[in-house]
């Protein structure tokens, strides 16, 4: 179980809340379960396959993948 679905799990049991939003949140956790260990899964071979290669590690992957266009690129310099 990953942090995601963790993260859910502590929100099912916390006291109080309403029916439709215990529904909303078993429905996010049926859809992240497999999302999240494919996410994992695919970050392990993207850094085995970079080491393999010899190339640095990029910390920030998320923001290198969908960093905004406009705040990376400088137009007219």
């Amino acid at each position: 179980m990953g942090p995601i679905v963790k993260k859910i799990d502590q929100y099912l049991k916390t006291e109080g809340l309403s029916d439709e939003t215990l529904l909303v949140l078993e429905r996010l956790q049926k859809e992240i379960k497999p999302l999240e260990k494919q996410l994992v899964n695919s970050s392990y071979d993207q850094g085995y396959i970079d080491k393999e290669r010899g190339k640095n590690p990029v910390w920030d992957q998320y923001s290198l993948r969908h960093g905004d266009y406009f705040k990376t690129h400088t137009f007219g310099k």
